[in-house]
Formats: structure tokens, sequence, C-alpha cells
């Protein structure tokens, strides 16, 4: 059986999730909205809205992930936070809701990357990318994660400088 590879699990680890919450920090305002692409159990989008302050949503395409993040989903921050199940391609109008997009690209085929981008106009996007030339300004931000001993790059960019 061939799995899915844009279904492959990983994740941001606690350690990187607090280095993520630190960049956005420097510029957020209280009423932004971060969309995590892929939030799997949520643990990112309730630690953005616990620790960052903003309100954060997540779509996760893996109905058993979503299943399990609904029924973990204990937070004093019930308030700030949503969960959706589905695929980002059939909800789109998300990405024109965000202000913040999160997504943990690295299995993901060119085409749904592509399809964030095309669709993110005007958004601060974080992800994993090497080699990316689409930008005039990319930033790096060193995170840990759960499959790798060091860090790796997060690349930050905004999406009006796309060409």
């Amino acid at each position: 059986m061939a799995l899915d590879k844009n279904k492959i699990y990983g994740e941001l680890s606690t350690l990187g999730v607090l280095q993520l919450i630190e960049d956005i920090k420097t510029y957020h305002k209280p009423s932004d909205l971060f969309l995590d692409i892929g939030s799997g159990y949520g643990k990112c989008v309730r630690t953005l809205a616990e620790v960052g302050g903003v309100y954060a949503m997540g779509i996760e395409i893996d109905r058993k992930k979503y299943n399990t993040c609904m029924q973990i989903n204990y937070t004093p921050c019930k308030d700030k936070i949503s969960f959706q199940e589905g695929d980002i391609i059939d909800n789109k109008h998300l990405l024109e809701k965000a202000d913040i997009i999160f997504m943990n690209n690295v299995t993901w085929d060119k085409g749904l990357t592509d399809f964030v981008f095309e669709n993110s106009k005007n958004k601060i996007v974080y992800f994993f990318s090497q080699g990316n030339k689409r930008f005039d300004k990319i930033y790096q931000i060193p995170v840990q994660v759960s499959w790798k001993k060091d860090p790796i790059t997060l690349y930050k960019t905004n999406t009006n400088t796309i060409r």
C-alpha cells in the first residue's frame, strides 16, 4: 500500500513552536489569525493561542488526527482557537482569512506548496523549502523539529514579494 506523501507526520518540537512564537511576537497584532496547514493533533495551534496571544486555526486532512485533536483539545484559550477537518485545496478561503500561515511542507509535492503561495497574497508565510527563488526577501529562522536532532531552517516571507 502506497502512502500519500502529503500525509506523512512530523512536527515542530515544543522548542520549535516557542522559536516560531518568538518570531511572530516581533510583529503580530492581537487580532491576527494564525493558520496551521496540516495541524495534526493541534499542539502548534494551541500553543500559539496560549503563549503567542494570537487567534489560531488549524486545518487537518487526516480524519484520525483531526478526531484525536478534538478529543484532546483542552486549553484555557478555547475562544482563540478553532480546528477544521479538510484539505486546504477545498478550503482556500482560509488562506484569505489568515494573516500568518504556517505549513510544514517538507513532504508536500511542489503543486501543493505552490497552491498555498498562489492563494496567499500579502500574508506572512512560514515554510520549509530549499532554494526557493520566487521571493525577493526570505528570512531564515532555525527551529527544532521532531524528525531531526539539529535545528533546521524555517523560512519566512511576505507573499507580496512573489514575483
